[in-house]
């Protein structure tokens, strides 16, 4: 759901929501065979059924400005994020709710037709959601190797600064 708003000939305000619902189930059954009674078996220690759910709230605000050759943004978003994971076989359940506010702004001057200078700055969220890195049962890629996920992990972010010049082409 997206609201803009024109404030003025120069101004303009937009804000909006999104929410979104991921979720799954999955269910590994690993078995290894017994010698002794010549059948395979199930391995409880690589046996996994998980159920994961993510119910993501976001809103965002932008305040877009523009007087002859200069624009500015200033915009700011904010998630809000409920990860729940619930592993079967252990019965436990691992509930990772978080918010975030990510600003952004951008300050753009053309110097003439062809040429441009912007000053931005901007953050970014990168949420964990591969099952592999949030799974906690072991998988053994071979008998020195183990992997388990952490159902715990938090988002990364990252901030970035960026000072572009640039030029078109006029014919």
């Amino acid at each position: 759901m997206d609201y803009v708003r024109p404030l003025s000939k120069l101004a303009r305000f937009e804000a909006g929501y999104k929410g979104s619902l991921v979720r799954f189930h999955t269910t590994l059954d690993t078995k290894v065979f017994d010698d002794a009674q010549g059948l395979f078996q199930p391995d409880s220690a690589r046996i996994s059924d998980f159920t994961y759910r993510q119910f993501v709230n976001a809103a965002y605000s932008m305040l877009n400005a523009q007087h002859g050759s200069s624009c500015c943004k200033a915009a700011s978003g904010w998630s809000a994020p409920r990860q729940k994971f619930h592993l079967r076989t252990s019965d436990a359940t691992y509930d990772n709710p978080y918010s975030s506010v990510f600003p952004s702004a951008l300050i753009a001057y053309n110097l003439d037709d062809a040429h441009q200078l912007k000053l931005s700055y901007s953050t970014r969220i990168r949420r964990p959601d591969e099952t592999d890195l949030l799974d906690p049962t072991p998988r053994y890629t071979d008998p020195l190797n183990i992997f388990r996920g952490n159902p715990t992990s938090s988002p990364s972010t990252s901030a970035r600064w960026s000072w572009d010049c640039s030029a078109r082409k006029t014919t």
